[in-house]
C-alpha cells in the first residue's frame, strides 16, 4: 500500500510540471558526503510557491518526491534540497518542480575501486566575453571530472569597478555564470557538483559592505552558515580542505586553530588544500601582508600534516612550485599549484630565476585535472586546447615521495 501510495503522489507531482517553465540557473553542491548525499540548487523568478522534485536512480522507474527551503534574493527564489541516503557510485536521474527536463547526476564510490577525477582551478569568468571561459570548460569537460573546485574570483562580481552596478546586475552575472558553465561543463544531461572556493572578488570589501547577506552566501550552500572555509570527506581516499584567504574570516586566529584541529583528524589516503590568495606567489608581491600571513599560520600546518599539494590562485597564471618545507626546497614537503588563470587575461608570471621557489611559470590559461587512484595521484595542467602543459605526482599520504616531471 505505501509502494502504491508513493507512486499515486509521484504522479501528480509530475503532471504538474507538464508546461512549466526552465530554471533560471541550477547547480549541484556537496555539503555532507559525498557518497550518499547531493544538494541541488536552483533559481526560478521571484514568487515560486514551492521547492520540490522528483528523483531515482537510473534504471528505475518509480519517482521518489524531495522537498526542500527557498529565499528570496532580489528579484529570484533560490532553492535548495538536501538528498540523502543515497546509493554510493551510482546515477541518478532528476526533475524539477517547474522544469520540463530531465537532469543527472553521480555519487561519488566510498573506496578507489575505479579512478576518482576532479577538476580545479581558479579566476574563471572575467569580462563580458565567453569564449576564454568556454574553451577552459570544454576541456575540462572532456577529462570527465566527477566533481569541479573553484578556487575563488569565480564570477568576478564585486571589486571597486563593480562597486556602484548594484546586487541586481550581481546577481544577474551569477546566474549567466552558472547557466554557462552547466552548458559546457555538463555532459549528456549528467550535471557535474561545484565546490565554491571564496575570493576576493566574490565578496565586497569591509569598507563597502552593508547589513544585506553577501549574494556568494545566499548562491551557495556550506555546511555552516556564513562560513566559507570547510573540510570535506570523499570516502575513506580524500579529504578536501578549501580555505578563506582573508575574505570573510581572517587567516589567522579561528580558522587557523580549525585548521589545525582538522589536518590533525584526517586519515584519508589524500589529503588536499585550496584556497585564494597564493602563499607562494607567481606574480603578486611575495611580501604582500596576506601571503605572508597565509605562510606563517597555514603552511607550516601543510607540512606538520603532510599535505602534499596545496591549490592556489589569484595570480592569472601557471604555476608549480618545488616541493617546499621549512622555507626551503625539500623533495618531502609541499608543492604549491596554480595560479589561477581558468578564463582571466594572463599576466606575465615571475620566471624560476627570479623566485628561488618556482619550479615552472607560464603565461597561460589553465586548469587542473587531478586523477586519485590506488597507487598514486596526478596531477595534469592543461591549456584550453585540452593539452597537459606540465604534470606532477605523488603517492599516498604516508610515502610522501613526489615525482616531479620538470
Amino acid at each position: 500500500m505505501k509502494f502504491i501510495k508513493r507512486a499515486f503522489f509521484a504522479f501528480l507531482w509530475l503532471a504538474a510540471t507538464l508546461g512549466a517553465d526552465e530554471p533560471l540557473a541550477i547547480y549541484l553542491t556537496w555539503t555532507d558526503d559525498p557518497t550518499s548525499t547531493m544538494v541541488v540548487q536552483w533559481m526560478t523568478p521571484k514568487g515560486t510557491t514551492t521547492t520540490q522534485l522528483g528523483y531515482h536512480e537510473q534504471g528505475q522507474s518509480v519517482w521518489i518526491s524531495a522537498k526542500g527551503e527557498a529565499g528570496t534574493v532580489e528579484d529570484c527564489d533560490v532553492h535548495r534540497i538536501h538528498l540523502e541516503g543515497l546509493k554510493e557510485d551510482r546515477e541518478y536521474v532528476f526533475k524539477l518542480e517547474g522544469d520540463k527536463r530531465q537532469y543527472r547526476f553521480k555519487t561519488m564510490p566510498k573506496k578507489l575501486t575505479r579512478p576518482v577525477r576532479m577538476a580545479i582551478g581558479g579566476d574563471a569568468y572575467y569580462g563580458t566575453g565567453f569564449e576564454v571561459f568556454h574553451r577552459m570548460n570544454r576541456t575540462l569537460s572532456f577529462n570527465h571530472p566527477d566533481f569541479v573546485v573553484i578556487g575563488g574570483d569565480i564570477a568576478y562580481t564585486n571589486g571597486t569597478k563593480h562597486f556602484l552596478k548594484g546586487p541586481k546586475w550581481a546577481l544577474a552575472r551569477w546566474q549567466t555564470f552558472l547557466r554557462e558553465l552547466q552548458k559546457t561543463l555538463s555532459r549528456e544531461g549528467r550535471l557535474i557538483p561545484i565546490l565554491p572556493v571564496i575570493g576576493n572578488h566574490d565578496v565586497h570589501k569591509p569598507k563597502h559592505r552593508t547589513e544585506k547577506p553577501e549574494l556568494f552566501y545566499e548562491i551557495f550552500t556550506f555546511p555552516e552558515k556564513g562560513k566559507a572555509y570547510r573540510s570535506l570527506d570523499f570516502g575513506d581516499y580524500l579529504s578536501l580542505v578549501m580555505l578563506d584567504t582573508g575574505h570573510t574570516w581572517q587567516v589567522e586566529g579561528e580558522q587557523t586553530a580549525w585548521l589545525a584541529k582538522t589536518l590533525q583528524s584526517k586519515s584519508a589516503t589524500y589529503v588536499f588544500a585550496a584556497y585564494h590568495i597564493a602563499a607562494y606567489p607567481s606574480h603578486s608581491e611575495f611580501t604582500g601582508k596576506k601571503e605572508e600571513r597565509i605562510r606563517k599560520n597555514w603552511v607550516p600546518l601543510f607540512e606538520k600534516y603532510f599535505v602534499p599539494f596545496a591549490f592556489e590562485h589569484h595570480n592569472h597564471t601557471y604555476k608549480r612550485t618545488h616541493p617546499l618545507k621549512e622555507g626551503k626546497i625539500n623533495p618531502g614537503g609541499v608543492t604549491y599549484l596554480g595560479d589561477g588563470s581558468w578564463g582571466v587575461p594572463t599576466r606575465k608570471p615571475k620566471s624560476p630565476e627570479e623566485r628561488w621557489y618556482l619550479a615552472k611559470s607560464e603565461s597561460i590559461n589553465s586548469c587542473f585535472i587531478v586523477t586519485l587512484t590506488q597507487d598514486k595521484c596526478l596531477v595534469e595542467a592543461k591549456n584550453n586546447q585540452n593539452q597537459t602543459i606540465d604534470q606532477v605526482e605523488s603517492g599516498s599520504k604516508a610515502s610522501l615521495t613526489p615525482a616531479l616531471s620538470e
